[in-house]
């Protein structure tokens, strides 16, 4: 019999593999092909639209039933909407151009060292965790600026100057980006600049502690990682708390700095199982290109991984300041029609 009118239509319970269906529906018949391929064109678009409806159907779903996976699915969207791999490519080009005048000063720093007796390269593979490889390139680089160490250190100074500002501007862009803030200035740069260059010798006497730590049996090597990654963990805070933010409070800026801490665990023990026997194979073999290759793909993954900090320090905030436990957003046509 016919449906009264102005009565929806009943629909067939969905099961758990797919939306539900309309009740009596079928599926629509394919345009008829006039020879010209016409046809076939119009069914190929009509089952890429239902294919796309159906999927914007399941993540609904899955949003709904699993609400870490729709938290996921948004930081995804903002990391490939807000271009976050060019981001982290940037900030690893400035960071090995605020690292390069700082080797320059380390090997001035080392040339002097040699002058008063001192193993340069033993010193700095035991006290920095440098490695062989490293270590005698260091004391390569020390004796053949002998007689220039004075040029080198002036321009290394300007360079580290330069290469500070520069790397600035890349974390306040890329913070910025990922907060979605439009204020382009960089606030008290002047300050923020000094904070830069106090972290340099910081970092040196960090790494030096760590690797002491290290080798004063299991117990120092645990209390080495930890330190480490409380450095990390700080290193992130700080810049979450000075570069430009939506949020307000130091609650809301924690899980993205505890997150790219577990990220950095994990790079450190990719460096350890593999970067550091690749670094030194490709330094035997292509010399000083090889060694600047691998240290730009070290620098890249700390690019990334410090713009996932701040994502999801951006997205989690978002999350939070709408109200709602998850991100909603709106989304194409139900496949069932309703």
């Amino acid at each position: 019999m016919p449906e009264n009118p102005g009565t929806e239509p009943s629909t067939t319970p969905a099961d758990d593999d797919g939306p539900p269906v309309p009740a009596g529906s079928a599926p629509a018949a394919p345009p008829a092909d006039d020879g010209s391929g016409t046809g076939r064109v119009a069914a190929l678009r009509a089952r890429v639209d239902e294919v796309r409806g159906n999927a914007d159907w399941y993540r609904a779903e899955a949003e709904r039933r699993y609400p870490p996976v729709g938290w996921a699915l948004e930081l995804w969207d903002r990391y490939t909407r807000l271009n976050a791999p060019a981001l982290a490519g940037h900030l690893a080009f400035r960071a090995f151009s605020w690292l390069l005048p700082l080797g320059l000063i380390l090997v001035a720093a080392t040339g002097l060292a040699a002058d008063q007796g001192t193993d340069v390269a033993e010193q700095a593979g035991t006290t920095l965790g440098l490695g062989q490889t490293l270590a005698a390139s260091l004391e390569q680089a020390s004796a053949d600026t002998e007689s220039s160490r004075l040029q080198l250190g002036f321009v290394a100074v300007s360079g580290l100057l330069l290469g500070t500002s520069g790397l600035l501007s890349a974390l306040h862009l890329a913070y910025r980006t990922l907060w979605e803030v439009p204020d382009r200035r960089v606030r008290g740069r002047g300050r923020l600049l000094g904070r830069l260059l106090g972290g340099a010798p910081l970092l040196v006497v960090i790494i030096a502690a760590s690797s002491a730590l290290r080798r004063a049996g299991l117990l120092g090597g645990l209390a080495g990682v930890a330190l480490s990654l409380a450095v990390i963990f700080a290193m992130l805070l700080g810049l979450a708390w000075i570069l430009p933010r939506r949020a307000t409070e130091l609650r809301d800026l924690v899980i993205g700095p505890a997150v790219g801490t577990g990220l950095f665990a994990g790079l450190q023990a990719f460096t350890t199982l593999y970067l550091v026997d690749k670094l030194s194979k490709m330094s035997d073999t292509y010399g000083a290109m090889g060694i600047t290759v691998t240290f730009l793909l070290y620098l890249y993954l700390v690019g990334q991984i410090v713009v996932l900090a701040a994502l999801v320090n951006a997205t989690t905030f978002d999350l939070r300041a709408s109200g709602a436990r998850w991100p909603r957003r709106s989304r194409g046509p139900d496949p069932t029609g309703g």
